[in-house]
């Protein structure tokens, strides 16, 4: 074998090694989805067909049931109905999903495995699931977000906030009240020292004091109170009560409550007992049996006297003021209290003229010889200036 032979074989092992290094033909290839993937990653049932979801990962432990038309946790808590809405609408709206890995090596990276992920399933009414998904980390632009099923390697991306929804721990709903406050047409107050109620018309319409008296109320006052009650949250729960349990919180025979009473003639009550140990008060709504826990501010707050609602009194006018007399000297005036332009020197007026009687009457004998002395005329420089220069010119001509 030549030379030349050698450098072309040596030439051609260098060209398939670099082929081997930067395209490697045993690699499997990136794969699209199918659009039978696209379909079958998950159906989302519609709410009402909906029977149980389970969350599970990153500290998350939660079973929902759907019974009575309405969410519980396994604990028996009515559940926060609108969060578990989010979750089937983030679903429906996730458009088709994107496929970004097929390697279990990136599941860390995404944060789709057993330790990092969330997992949710939704089951129908017939038990079969129909969302059996893990849940990765938000992507960084906050609109996508990766999961996988938990038997497949491929990762993809999907539309919407999903995790953010999933890792909230308490699933409870402490709403008391979602009420629209357009729908509010009155109010009643009982407390153990006042009872009234307020009332209007119809929405936009002013409130006013009904009972025991009628009188206008304030606006200013009236609308951020009513907005508070229409959405009152609650500190914590209680568990489900019973007749003895309503009993020991003082919730069987309270003389303290809040009524509203809505447009469609509905009224919504909220019962008030007594305060535990740490200054919580137990309520609870006429129609549930559900307990909650309020803070010491709501009592006094959200039972607001009614003079608290009242337009507050107008100031009296003010006394006029009064102003103190000028100064006869210039010198009394502060300097900060002068006027900053130079004014007009006043003139000393003339002394007052005599009058005649006073020239024909002398009141001293000087001043009446004076008088009775016989006047001489008098000439004035001018013309005795004149008088003499025409005594010069007549000597000259002379």
């Amino acid at each position: 074998m030549n030379k030349q032979t050698i450098i072309m074989l040596a030439v051609a092992a260098v060209l398939v090694a670099a082929l081997l290094i930067f395209e490697n033909p045993f690699q499997e290839p990136e794969r699209k989805p199918h659009p039978d993937e696209q379909v079958e990653l998950f159906v989302v049932p519609e709410e009402a067909d909906c029977a149980r979801i389970e969350l599970r990962g990153m500290g998350t432990s939660t079973t929902l049931v759907r019974k009575d038309h309405q969410w519980f946790t396994q604990e028996g808590y009515r559940a926060d109905g609108e969060r578990v809405q989010q979750i089937l609408n983030v679903l429906k709206e996730a458009g088709p999903p994107d496929l970004v890995s097929i390697s279990p090596d990136a599941f860390i990276n995404f944060k789709v495995d057993q330790i990092q992920g969330i997992s949710v399933r939704i089951y129908d009414r017939q038990n079969a699931r129909k969302v059996d998904l893990i849940v990765g980390e938000m992507e960084r632009d906050f609109f996508h977000t990766p999961v996988r099923k938990p038997e497949s390697n491929n990762v993809y991306l999907i539309r919407g906030m999903l995790r953010m929804i999933l890792q909230q721990s308490d699933w409870r709903d402490r709403n008391i009240f979602r009420i629209d406050l357009a729908s509010v047409r009155r109010v009643a107050v009982n407390r153990t020292d006042e009872s009234y109620a307020i009332a209007r018309e119809s929405e936009g319409a002013p409130w006013h004091l009904i009972r025991p008296t009628s009188e206008p109320l304030s606006a200013e006052k009236v609308q951020p109170w009513l907005q508070q009650i229409c959405m009152l949250y609650a500190q914590d729960l209680e568990p489900p009560a019973t007749t003895d349990t309503l009993t020991s919180y003082g919730l069987t025979a309270s003389p303290a409550y809040l009524s509203l009473g809505l447009d469609d003639g509905t009224t919504q009550t909220l019962i008030f007992g007594i305060a535990n140990e740490r200054k919580e008060y137990y309520v609870k709504r006429a129609d549930d049996p559900q307990v909650y826990r309020l803070a010491e501010f709501y009592f006094t707050h959200l039972l607001k006297k009614s003079d608290e609602l009242k337009a507050t009194p107008a100031a009296p006018p003010l006394p006029p003021a009064t102003v103190p007399a000028a100064s006869s000297t210039t010198a009394s005036i502060p300097a900060t209290a002068r006027p900053s332009t130079p004014t007009a020197v006043e003139k000393t007026p003339p002394p007052p003229k005599a009058t005649a009687a006073a020239k024909d009457t002398p009141t001293t004998p000087a001043a009446k010889a004076k008088a009775d002395a016989p006047t001489t005329p008098t000439v004035s420089k001018a013309a005795a200036k004149s008088a003499s220069q025409k005594v010069k010119s007549k000597s000259a001509e002379k």
